[in-house]
């Protein structure tokens, strides 16, 4: 039951992380290519990146039952999703080359992808998975004792 239980929360996510990040993309090689089709493009991204506990992934020996007392052994927290936050990621500037009359797209779909990994890993670096590990235990600590259970230990 108790199994079943936690199993039924799914990919709980226990924290969220919101920076903005500045990306800047440029294309072109050599000289030449530079001259001919040379862009820049700076980008100021919003990335999101929440992070929690895949509960899906308990089975009934990580958790054992001794009367009012219950041990959870979780899964270890990982980044759940990360993306951009529409409104407020912009694009501030498309610095051409003298003779690049082209735009390219792919350049700023570049800069938009680095700062999503840009997000994750700050996140990552200011201790996002710490925090999703205590916000985890304290969730199914909550759950756990709605149960009925008096102690909930979480095995490291």
């Amino acid at each position: 039951m108790v199994v079943e239980g936690i199993r039924e929360l799914d990919k709980l996510a226990t924290v969220r992380w919101t920076e903005s990040v500045p990306v800047t993309k440029e294309s072109g090689g050599d000289v030449w290519e530079r001259v001919f089709n040379g862009e820049k493009v700076p980008v100021i991204a919003t990335g999101n990146v929440e992070a929690g506990v895949d509960l899906g992934d308990i089975h009934k020996d990580d958790v054992s039952v001794n009367g009012d007392a219950v041990t959870i052994d979780l899964p270890e927290p990982e980044i759940l999703s990360a993306s951009l936050d529409e409104k407020t990621t912009r694009v501030y500037d498309r610095d051409l080359s003298p003779l690049n009359f082209y735009p390219d797209d792919d350049l700023v779909e570049e800069a938009r992808l680095r700062a999503v990994q840009k997000s994750k890993a700050s996140a990552r670096e200011n201790g996002i998975l710490d925090t999703a590990k205590g916000n985890a235990e304290d969730s199914i600590r909550a759950f756990a004792t709605t149960l009925g259970f008096e102690k909930v230990h979480f095995e490291r």
